[in-house]
């Protein structure tokens, strides 16, 4: 079954699923590159790219992909 997500007035059809992990991205997944104490979820954002990610969710600065949606947020 295929979701409909919206966000900051895009929508976004057939989303299969999220992840904060690149490696089980799917195909038309959302990817959320989460900064960790460890690891920093953007250094992964062409390997979910690679494995399908159809729109990333990131902290910081926008990131410039083509043919996918990027939306920055920031912790405050």
């Amino acid at each position: 079954m295929s979701k409909c997500i919206k966000f900051r007035n895009k929508v976004l059809t057939d989303v299969r699923g999220i992840s904060c992990d690149a490696k089980s991205v799917k195909k038309r997944f959302i990817f959320c590159a989460i900064r960790g104490a460890t690891y920093n979820g953007n250094d992964y954002i062409n390997e979910a790219i690679k494995n399908g990610a159809r729109f990333i969710l990131l902290e910081g600065d926008k990131y410039k992909v083509k043919n996918i949606d990027c939306v920055s947020y920031l912790y405050s």
